[in-house]
C-alpha cells in the first residue's frame, strides 16, 4: 500500500473571479478559475486554495462558499510553469454531492478505490487527474468533493473525454452509484495558475 500524502487545504469558491485572483495572488496559492465572460449559470466561477494555517484568510472572501479538503493526486500533472503563469491546457471541474443512499465516508471510499481506476482507464486523454476530497464545510455551498481533471484541449475534454461509447455508459452508471446526479452542480471549464 502506497503511503499516505494528501495535502490538506481551505479551499474558497468565488463568483467573481477578479478577486479570486487577488486573493490567491496575495496568499501565493492555487487558483482554478472559468475564464468564461458569463459564469453566472456555474456553480462558482473560481476556486482558491492556500495553505490551511490561515482558513479566514480565503474563507471570508470566498462568497460562495469555503471548505477544507484534501486533495489526492490520482495522475499527477507534468506540466509546469513559472509561478502567476496560466498552467497549459484545461481541466474539467465536477462538484459532488453524495448519493443520498451512501453516508459521506461510503460515497468517497467509492470515489477513490472503484471510480478511480475506472477514469484512468475510459478517460484515455485525461493528463492529469485530482480529487479534492471535502472534510469540513465552513459556508456556502455544501459539497462531498471535487473532481479535477486535466485534458490538453477544451476539444478533448469536451468531444473525446471518453474512449468509447461504451466506457461512457460505465462512467456515468458508476457515478450514479456514489454521487447525486441530479443535485451535483454542473461542470466548470477552467485553468490552472499556482502562484506559490
Amino acid at each position: 500500500e502506497q503511503p499516505m500524502n494528501h495535502p490538506i487545504h481551505v479551499i474558497g469558491a468565488f463568483s467573481d473571479t477578479n478577486r479570486a485572483t487577488e486573493v490567491a495572488e496575495e496568499l501565493g496559492g492555487t487558483l482554478i478559475l472559468d475564464p468564461r465572460p458569463e459564469t453566472s449559470h456555474l456553480p462558482f466561477a473560481a476556486l482558491v486554495w492556500a495553505g490551511a494555517d490561515r482558513p479566514a484568510r480565503i474563507s471570508e472572501p470566498a462568497d460562495v462558499a469555503a471548505w477544507i479538503a484534501c486533495e489526492r493526486t490520482i495522475r499527477p500533472r507534468p506540466q509546469t510553469a513559472p509561478p502567476g503563469t496560466t498552467l497549459p491546457g484545461v481541466i474539467g471541474v465536477f462538484p459532488l454531492i453524495a448519493n443520498p443512499t451512501l453516508d459521506h465516508d461510503a460515497a468517497d471510499a467509492h470515489w477513490r478505490d472503484n471510480h478511480a481506476p475506472l477514469a484512468l482507464e475510459i478517460h484515455l486523454v485525461m493528463s492529469h487527474y485530482r480529487q479534492l476530497c471535502i472534510i469540513s464545510h465552513l459556508h456556502g455551498l455544501e459539497l462531498d468533493g471535487i473532481a479535477l481533471c486535466g485534458t490538453d484541449t477544451v476539444d478533448d475534454l469536451r468531444e473525446h473525454f471518453f474512449k468509447d461509447e461504451a466506457g461512457r455508459q460505465a462512467i456515468l452508471n458508476d457515478i450514479a452509484h456514489f454521487a447525486d446526479t441530479k443535485r451535483s452542480p454542473r461542470r466548470l471549464i477552467a485553468t490552472e495558475t499556482v502562484f506559490g
